[in-house]
């Protein structure tokens, strides 16, 4: 049975945008309305947060406003990443049941085909687990996503040039790099333009990265437009979220509680409690730089850990959090369950309700 890939093209738009954008194609391929698709796509100088980012501990938004820069939160989880046209990005939406059946074998997978496809350009490019790839020990590409339903999401960034000065201002680092951020950013990253010595060309990119997707998972590309109902739903995902501010800076979100180190990352939960000594949650967030499959289920967890005692909401995560339909990268469940009771905890011996 022949399997077809489309490649899209939605060329340089803006960031808030190109996050509906990329819900709209992953929706509709959930829902069987579209097939599979590899999505190129450009930003203008933009900063996208993770999906559970706490936007203040990941972004110098004065910075940001000072420069006209975008700031937009995509659906996928990880940490902060400075977008500009010197970047490329795409978006690979999948069946699951053609590429490997866990997320990070399927990730890996995607990657390595990836590096292959680069080093075809003359570039020495290696996968680094868990989702990088990089050349002589620095990095050119990133990458994030998730698995929702029967689709897998995996979003790409290919650093054309970059820009690493205007990066160091606008993104936080945790205080021990801080100091040195742009030496340190400069040490870790590099632009395909430096390594070349030439500012390579986006379609030649494009092209090797779709070939090399194809021949990895026995795809045949078709060049194509996005269809109508993609952009239809693109334009009503902005319109009621995506463009709203509210949904990027987290407007409603309380300064941090408490701040947990797990084993595998860091989980920021902010919990705020029912006036009372009944100890019932009445608004909880989590956040931190992680990746949660389904993309909601985050989201549905704090929902449905309202009005609950502390203890019994602690339970529930637990459980939540160990079902097999639910995939953690960067993090634990246990890391999390124990930044809701920490959090929970410090409220009470604060007074706070």
């Amino acid at each position: 049975m022949t399997r077809v890939l489309r490649v899209i093209d939605t060329g340089l738009r803006p960031a808030r945008w190109n996050v509906a954008m990329t819900a709209a194609l992953a929706e509709l391929h959930g829902e069987g309305r579209i097939a599979n698709a590899l999505r190129f796509h450009r930003y203008p100088e933009s900063v996208l947060v993770g999906r559970h980012q706490a936007l203040a501990d990941a972004v110098e938004v004065g910075a940001c406003r000072a420069f006209g820069i975008e700031i937009a939160r995509r659906m996928s989880g990880g940490g902060a990443v400075y977008m500009a046209p010197g970047a490329l990005a795409w978006d690979f939406v999948v069946c699951r049941r053609d590429v490997p059946a866990h997320r990070d074998a399927a990730n890996a997978a995607i990657c390595e085909a990836i590096a292959a496809g680069l080093a075809r350009l003359g570039l020495p490019a290696r996968y680094r687990p868990p989702g990088e790839i990089e050349v002589e020990g620095r990095k050119i590409y990133g990458s994030s996503g998730y698995f929702e339903g029967r689709t897998l999401l995996h979003q790409g960034t290919v650093l054309l040039e970059a820009d690493i000065g205007r990066m160091a201002e606008v993104l936080k680092l945790p205080p021990d790099e801080s100091a040195h951020k742009k030496r340190g950013l400069a040490r870790r990253l590099v632009g395909i333009s430096e390594l070349l010595g030439r500012v390579p060309d986006p379609g030649a990119i494009e092209t090797a990265v779709a070939t090399a997707i194809a021949g990895a998972f026995g795809f045949i590309l078709q060049t194509d437009a996005p269809q109508a109902q993609e952009v239809l739903l693109a334009d009503v995902l902005f319109a009621r979220e995506m463009s709203q501010d509210s949904f990027v800076f987290d407007a409603t979100l309380p300064r941090a509680v408490r701040t947990v180190a797990g084993r595998d990352g860091v989980v920021s939960a902010y919990v705020r409690l029912h006036p009372g000594d009944e100890c019932l949650i009445e608004q909880i967030w989590l956040t931190g730089q992680f990746e949660a499959s389904p993309a909601r289920a985050i989201a549905d967890l704090e929902v449905s850990l309202r009005g609950l005692p502390v203890r019994q909401a602690a339970q529930r995560a637990f459980a939540a959090l160990s079902d097999a339909s639910v995939r953690l990268r960067g993090t634990t469940g246990g890391s999390i369950v124990a930044a809701i009771v920490n959090a929970a905890e410090k409220q009470q011996q604060a007074g706070l309700s």
